[in-house]
């Protein structure tokens, strides 16, 4: 028997390549299988979800109209490779736009700048932003509140006038579940043609203090207060609203005895801005100045600021020259006190320091 050790070589060869190959062939076939088979399943289940759901299968998303909302039903795009992950958008032309809601951290895009109600139960779970405070506000009864808070604990979120959830998973009772809660979302914000001057003034007699509180603060600023209202304010627990209700009325003799025997500090320096305010600053205390210094650096900054440089003195000097863009109170508290004392010294330097000469011996 001949033995031929090359004719083996190559034969082994031969064989090793042709399994390689055919191992190829059969893996590129079942890939090329697989994906059609996904497709298919992925068609099929778009199909019986429009079936089950009552809704028309549009290309590889679900429309439909519930209610007056318009729903979409479409795959999560954070999730491409799970069948089984769909995101569900509910749009209801008749809620609030520029109004957005969602967990911490989660809006993008904001439609507006962030907001803080003044209700903490609501505030420490929902991220509100909108383009207008007045809006948000006249949009957020309590049981809105509620609603809303209860959804965005479930991951909805509202951005522009479209609320959407993401992540639900492909059984048709777990997305018919989720459109009644997009549906219940969407109704708590719903206007309804009552016009927002009336929605926030209710929002004044809000439960929460603070929202209330904060509705008035916009009304106020926007000139929607009634003369009939301000009388009440007098005795409202914002110190800023009752003083801004005593300022509109006039109420000078209210503004002195506030600025000078008010409780709390924040109260007397509201007080003592009002009566600036007014032109009345010979009704300001004997201690205003030492008060207004006081409200330096803090909230009132400006407001404080602006007194002092009519009625500052020694002491507004000193401590005014260390803070930015005051220049202007220190010339005028300056000027006042050449008047005064007949002789002056200014001397700015880098650091905007100010020093006084006291006058000099008679004669």
């Amino acid at each position: 028997m001949n033995y031929h050790p090359a004719f083996e070589v190559n034969d082994l060869l031969f064989t090793v390549g042709l399994a390689v190959m055919w191992t190829a062939i059969t893996a590129g076939s079942a890939a090329w299988g697989g994906r059609r088979l996904r497709d298919a399943l992925g068609e099929s289940e778009l199909v019986g979800l429009a079936k089950a759901l009552e809704m028309n299968a549009d290309g590889e998303c679900l429309r439909g109209a519930r209610r007056g909302v318009l729903v979409v039903i479409e795959r999560d795009g954070r999730k491409e490779n799970d069948l089984g992950a769909w995101q569900v958008q509910l749009l209801d032309p008749r809620g609030p736009g520029g109004l957005d809601f969602s967990r911490e951290g989660r809006i993008l895009a904001p439609s507006g700048p962030d907001l803080v109600l003044g209700d903490a139960v609501f505030d420490d779970v929902v991220r509100v932003a909108s383009e207008d405070a007045a809006v948000a506000l006249a949009s957020l009864p309590p049981t809105s509140r509620e609603a809303i808070r209860d959804g965005v604990q479930k991951g909805w979120a509202r951005h522009g006038a479209a609320w959407r959830l993401r992540g639900i998973g492909s059984v048709s009772e777990m997305l018919e579940i989720a459109i009644q809660q997009g549906l219940r979302l969407c109704a708590a914000l719903r206007w309804d043609g009552v016009g927002m001057r009336h929605r926030l003034k209710v929002r004044c007699t809000d439960p929460c203090p603070e929202v209330a509180a904060h509705a008035m603060r916009i009304r106020f600023d926007r000139g929607w207060v009634d003369d009939d209202e301000l009388p009440d304010l007098l005795h409202h627990r914002s110190p800023e609203l009752s003083v801004r209700g005593a300022q509109a009325l006039g109420l000078v003799d209210w503004l002195a005895e506030r600025a000078q025997r008010g409780t709390g500090m924040e109260l007397r320096l509201r007080a003592a801005v009002a009566l600036h305010g007014l032109g009345a600053v010979d009704r300001l205390p004997m201690a205003s100045e030492a008060l207004l210094i006081r409200g330096l650096g803090g909230p009132m900054h400006d407001e404080c600021v602006a007194v002092l440089a009519d009625v500052g003195d020694a002491k507004a000097l000193d401590r005014l020259a260390g803070f930015p863009g005051v220049a202007e109170a220190l010339r005028r508290i300056q000027a006042r006190r050449a008047s005064q004392m007949g002789g002056v010294s200014l001397a700015v330097d880098g650091g905007g320091q100010v020093s006084v000469a006291e006058d000099g011996p008679e004669g």
